[in-house]
């Protein structure tokens, strides 16, 4: 694991990195399963559909479930119920305190870019993570203004804020992390913690977010 000096910002992942939050969306899609008669699944099954956002979570619980009902009807009461239960289960990881806690003395910017939606990204980071300053947070907006992950839009716009590609890390645990990072030039480090099962040689891995200290200096 190399050493990672001259760091200004830090750019997290939020689901599966910043906070576990499969208990949550588990928990809407399954009332929404039931609600139209489907079966239900376990919360660990939930690691094979997640990753890029609710659009492709239903797309591949459809194949699974053989979904009859309209996609975006689905989701809107998905989206309504995870709205409102969205605190449901969902938990900062272990270390993860510490992390922040010592970027912050470093005086390293901390960012959010993730594939959720803007409106929730920005209440996670107002509820679970409200002990620390997020002074950028990049989810998906509502009129899909720019891609989704792997597409580096928030990096883009961390550089044009003035910062260098060489000041920044992301911190992420999917490959369209690995995929934006590395595409973008940005040094990246690996949550083996998260929500990637898939078989794939990631570079810069941890097992818990606290030893990332030893990594960033």
């Amino acid at each position: 694991m190399n050493i990672m000096t001259n760091v200004s910002v830090v750019t997290f992942d939020l689901d599966g990195t910043l906070v576990d939050t499969l208990p949550s969306i588990a928990n809407a899609f399954n009332e929404i399963l039931k609600e139209y008669g489907y079966e239900i699944f376990s919360v660990e099954k939930y690691m094979d559909f997640i990753g890029n956002g609710f659009g492709v979570a239903f797309d591949r619980i459809r194949e699974v479930r053989n979904i009859k009902e309209d996609k975006e009807e689905f989701l809107s009461r998905v989206r309504d119920y995870y709205n409102l239960n969205y605190l449901k289960g969902a938990k900062i990881y272990e270390g993860m305190d510490k992390l922040l806690t010592y970027l912050e003395k470093k005086n390293i910017v901390l960012a959010v870019i993730t594939n959720k939606d803007q409106i929730t990204a920005e209440k996670y980071c107002n509820t679970l993570l409200n002990k620390w300053k997020f002074k950028y947070i990049f989810g998906n907006p509502e009129n899909n203004a720019y891609p989704p992950k792997p597409y580096p839009y928030g990096l883009k716009m961390i550089v044009k804020d003035g910062y260098s590609i060489d000041e920044i890390i992301h911190i992420g645990d999917m490959i369209v992390d690995y995929t934006m990072a590395k595409n973008m030039g940005v040094r990246q480090i690996h949550c083996n913690y998260g929500y990637e099962k898939r078989n794939f040689e990631f570079e810069n891995c941890v097992d818990r977010a606290d030893e990332i200290i030893g990594i960033i200096k």
